[in-house]
């Protein structure tokens, strides 16, 4: 699976979320 998209929002959830 290669998305640089998906993988932001998740790094950003993970932040958010931390």
């Amino acid at each position: 699976m290669q998305g640089s998209r998906g993988e932001s929002i998740v790094r950003t959830l993970v932040r958010v979320w931390i």
